[in-house]
């Protein structure tokens, strides 16, 4: 079925302009005004007037975190609960970080997100893959992984349950570099972390104060200057 919103102001990447909406099914079909879109329309198309409303097309937030076991925690919302929220706000699609825990293939870990999405979520989804385990099996199945439609990955420089060393940050980005995924970093030295986490806990600093001690603006910098250099060698 086709619908026209009718009076509004359209925004996008370039500006705003007043324009009418055709969506046929649930695409946009064509922006425009006047007797373009009566042409492009039929007699069952239904007519909603959006006068005064600002239309925007359907946000995509490309990181969020659903029912993530972390740390002992989970996080606060899970694909029910985050896709109705994100709806609320505009955003359409979500794409969420499948993780991959210790000892678990990189399938293991779409299948148990899956699990936690498929039926539960209210808008489109799709998932970044966070690898916590690397090895030869691993790497060989990586390509079959972006086969099959996931080309983004997510690899830590710290946390222990998620951690990389550089040797294994090295040989991911190589075989993502060799079958055609990216990869997001996050960038923090664990090392120095831990150790200006004992430092204040031995003062008796336990607070959430504590916390931006622990880890000053140096420990990320460092990180992603390694980080580049790791790149650097793999030309990507």
């Amino acid at each position: 079925m086709k619908k026209v919103l009718k009076g509004g102001t359209v925004v996008g990447g370039s500006g705003s302009v007043r324009a009418d909406v055709l969506i046929d099914g649930e695409k946009v079909a064509a922006v425009g005004t006047g007797e373009e879109m009566e042409r492009l329309a039929d007699e069952d198309t239904q007519i909603v007037d959006v006068e005064g409303c600002l239309l925007f097309p359907g946000f995509i937030d490309a990181h969020t975190h659903f029912d993530l076991h972390v740390s002992g925690t989970v996080t606060a919302d899970n694909f029910e609960t985050g896709t109705k929220a994100a709806l609320s706000g505009g955003t359409t699609m979500i794409i969420d970080f499948a993780t991959q825990y210790k000892g678990e293939s990189l399938h293991k870990a779409l299948e148990n997100w899956h699990e936690k999405a498929d039926g539960n979520a209210s808008c489109d989804y799709g998932f970044h893959l966070a690898i916590s385990d690397w090895n030869p099996d691993i790497s060989e199945e990586l390509r079959q992984i972006v086969d099959e439609g996931v080309t983004s990955f997510k690899i830590y420089m710290t946390y222990d349950d998620m951690v990389l060393d550089d040797k294994s940050i090295y040989q991911v980005l190589k075989r993502l570099k060799e079958v055609g995924g990216i990869a997001g970093v996050h960038c923090e030295n664990k090392g120095i972390i831990e150790a200006l986490t004992e430092e204040e806990k031995a003062k008796g600093h336990l607070t959430t104060d504590a916390h931006p001690k622990t880890r000053p603006a140096v420990v990320e910098a460092e990180a992603i200057s390694r980080l580049l250099k790791i790149a650097d060698l793999v030309h990507t």
